[in-house]
């Protein structure tokens, strides 16, 4: 049986469809180039927060391993609600009722935000328990996280020592010293 005009329509319809997902993922993928290639070319930033080298050891005579940190990890946290002036509930996920068992039965109930005005700005500090004597704060990661595509490439970094005298950083660190005379 030979298609009908509206399934060669949809058809049509789908290659489109698949031609635009396509054409935006090739556009994402350019645009992450392009963003990769301007970090080779200017450097990447080292803002305070940034990751850091923590370990640096030789593991053949020609390769070193570079241990670095990025970002740090705060736990999810269960705490006694204290209230506080200006503290404020707010019903959160109107659509997404979570369950609780009450006298023998499942009942939904909907989560209450905890927002408090931090540096005069209402922030949000997490989630109060449904008989409102704790607060769920979620785990989050605080600090600058490694840029990851450029990471992988041996000519983004550059390796100084104090003791080479053929190194930029000694050169600079001798520059800085207090001459005594």
């Amino acid at each position: 049986m030979p298609p009908t005009e509206a399934l060669r329509s949809e058809r049509t319809k789908l290659k489109e469809l698949q031609a635009k997902e396509a054409e935006h993922a090739r556009q994402e993928a350019q645009t992450r180039e392009q963003a990769r290639r301007q970090l080779l070319k200017t450097g990447a930033p080292h803002p305070v927060d940034g990751p850091e080298v923590r370990q640096v050891c030789a593991v053949a005579p020609d390769v070193i391993a570079v241990a670095l940190q990025a970002g740090k990890h705060g736990n999810n946290q269960l705490v006694p609600y204290a209230a506080e002036p200006g503290d404020e509930l707010a019903t959160e996920e109107k659509d997404k009722p979570r369950h609780e068992v009450k006298g023998g039965k499942v009942v939904d109930y909907f989560p209450k935000a905890l927002y408090r005005n931090v540096n005069n700005r209402r922030t949000r500090v997490g989630l109060l328990s449904p008989d409102g004597k704790q607060v769920f704060i979620e785990g989050a990661t605080a600090g600058q996280l490694l840029e990851e595509t450029v990471v992988d490439l041996p000519a983004v970094y550059t390796i100084q020592s104090a003791d080479d005298p053929a190194s930029d950083l000694r050169r600079q660190t001798q520059s800085h010293l207090p001459e005594f005379g």
